[in-house]
């Protein structure tokens, strides 16, 4: 099985932009990133752009981009815009704002497609304490007993109507998504051409759009989450945690 790695990253994010050149560590996010994934294996890896300074900074740092258009509206159309030109069986979709990955979980999101149904997999982690339940930039996700998703959301999911806030998560097991994603390339290419559904037009999801056309998503569980950069206080935290993973050497 052949699987590419491609890292989506363009410039113009809404809460932080310019995100992918901010710096971490010293150096360019979408560098980190980059070489970050090359510790997962694959058998090639390319990050999807539509900014020129990006481009550069990850051929100087010996990657290899490609330019996408400006106007796609999100990373998976990016990374399906490059994956039309490659030779592979399976995509994963390395989000450009996702520096801490660890190579046990794309491991185990590759392992997801050992077996033939499945279609496209993606990553989530059991909640320790309620507060990310109220968080909107939190998407939880409930899955059946085979693994697969039956609902992401925004809001706390399910909902305990006879518990008092503050207590959920020690009655029941809440999973929160991480938003990598992997694609047989047949179902990321088919992805490009779906008109936005109503699930996602209010959730603003795009995996909602495609589960309410009949795409199923297995779940991987891993035991912990990743620190995710959205906004400047999370590069903030970023770094901060980066320093703690220096210091531990």
């Amino acid at each position: 099985m052949k699987v590419v790695g491609i890292i989506p990253a363009r410039m113009g994010s809404s809460r932080f932009p310019g995100k992918p050149l901010a710096m971490l560590g010293g150096k360019p996010l979408i560098e980190v990133v980059f070489r970050n994934a090359l510790r997962f294996g694959f058998d090639d890896l390319v990050v999807a752009t539509d900014d020129d300074r990006i481009a550069e900074t990850v051929v100087l740092a010996g990657g290899k981009a490609a330019m996408t258009p400006s106007h796609l509206p999100s990373g998976t159309l990016r990374c399906a815009q490059v994956a039309q030109a490659i030779d592979c069986d399976v995509v994963v979709n390395i989000q450009g704002d996702e520096p801490f990955v660890k190579p046990d979980q794309v491991e185990a999101l590759i392992r997801a497609f050992d077996h033939t149904e499945t279609e496209i997999a993606t990553l989530c982690y059991p909640l320790h304490g309620d507060s990310p339940l109220w968080e909107p930039s939190s998407v939880k996700v409930v899955k059946d007993k085979l693994g697969y998703a039956l609902y992401f959301s925004r809001a706390p999911i399910p909902y305990a109507r006879n518990l008092p806030k503050g207590v959920w998560t020690q009655h029941h097991i809440y999973y929160k998504h991480i938003g990598i994603y992997a694609f047989r390339r047949d179902v990321l290419l088919q992805l490009m051409h779906y008109p936005t559904g109503k699930l996602e037009a209010i959730e603003f999801l795009e995996q909602l759009t495609w589960m309410e056309l009949g795409h199923r998503i297995r779940l991987v569980e891993t035991d912990e989450g990743v620190i995710s950069v959205d906004t400047p206080q999370d590069m903030a935290r970023a770094n901060d945690y980066l320093n703690q993973i220096q210091e531990q050497g």
